[in-house]
């Protein structure tokens, strides 16, 4: 299933299919005087960007500053742009790229956290997700 990334105004949205935005438009209309434009899919802009450290280093501030809250799956889908087993993929080469080295078992555990699917970092990866901010 494509996912498309529409930005109407300057409000960005992401929507399964273009029978969702139809839908949305219908329902909400346009603002006057705004233009509504449907980028390419949201995983081939995700995969032909390589994601900034600067970036890379809020997300891992993120983990670390959440602990056993985590972050929930679906606000990481709007970062790597993967849903479900493939962001097990993204969170590795992520973590590789910040210095978070090893199993990604042991870097990252997948829980339900208030009702969310929630991927956090272990406690161990915390102390070193830790270290890299202090040393950056």
């Amino acid at each position: 299933m494509a996912v498309f990334k529409v930005k109407i105004g300057k409000l960005e949205i992401i929507v399964d299919s273009l029978d969702d935005l139809d839908r949305l438009i219908e329902r909400y209309g346009l603002v006057e005087g705004s233009e509504a434009a449907v980028s390419v899919p949201v995983h081939e802009v995700m995969q032909s960007k390589r994601p900034q450290k600067n970036s890379d280093l809020s997300l891992l501030q993120r983990f670390v500053e959440n602990g056993i809250a985590g972050i929930p799956s679906g606000e990481l889908f709007l970062t790597f742009g993967v849903k479900g087993k493939g962001i097990t993929g993204a969170l590795s080469d992520w973590a590789e790229r910040v210095g978070l080295k090893g199993d990604i078992e042991k870097i990252f555990k997948r829980k339900i956290y208030r009702g969310k699917r929630v991927q956090c970092l272990t406690p161990q990866a915390i102390a070193t997700g830790r270290h890299i901010l202090e040393s950056s």
